[in-house]
This record gives structure tokens, sequence and C-alpha cells, in this order.
């Protein structure tokens, strides 16, 4: 191999180093955002719906780095053949894998939680 190649070979694997380096920085920095915003909602009434449909309404406990959420004094809502179903629930951890959604829960009128 000539030196030429050499140079260029070392010159491309530093800018593909630098561009990983760039991602990760850029990766973290939207983390903590997202960890700030979470941190956030700690002790809030949270909605939570689920893969197979169901709401879960609870405060939020915690979180871990993967994302599996811990709700207490939770409840359970479904639609069944258009019917409202609501069970309670209490604590409840919920896999990363299974959260589609997550709202801040604003409804005033839930007095049961």
């Amino acid at each position: 191999m000539s030196k030429d190649n050499t140079k260029e070979k070392d010159t491309s694997q530093t800018n593909q180093k630098e561009e990983i380096n760039k991602n990760k920085e850029t990766k973290q920095v939207n983390e903590s955002e997202n960890v700030k915003k979470a941190r956030g909602l700690i002790g809030s009434i949270i909605k939570i719906k689920v893969k197979d449909g169901r709401e879960f309404v609870g405060h939020l406990d915690c979180f871990d780095q993967q994302g599996n959420i811990v709700l207490s004094n939770s409840i359970e809502q479904t639609i069944l053949n258009g019917e409202a179903l609501r069970r309670r629930i209490g604590t409840i951890t919920i896999g990363y894998t299974q959260i589609v959604e997550i709202f801040k829960y604003k409804n005033k009128k839930e007095k049961d939680l």
C-alpha cells in the first residue's frame, strides 16, 4: 500500500470516528432532554396506552433507564363492545415494550385516584 492510500484510509477512519462521536453527543443531549421531561412528570397523574388497547391512569412513581414505568394508585380502563370498563389495579409496572403513548392526565373529575 502506498503512503497516499494509507493517509486517505487514516483520514477516512478519523472522519468516521468524529461522525460517530457527534452522533453520540446529539443522542445524549436528546436523551437528557427526554429524561428531564419525564422527571418533571414524576408525582403527576398520567395515562398510558398499551399495545393491547388498555389504558392505565395513575400516579407516576418512577421509571428506569429502559423506560419501564411504575404507576401507583392506578386504574385500568378498557373499551369492550362499546362499553367502558374500569377496575382498580393499585401499583403496576408497565414494560417499555408495551407502551404506545403517554399523556399527562387532565381529567379533574377523577376523584378516585
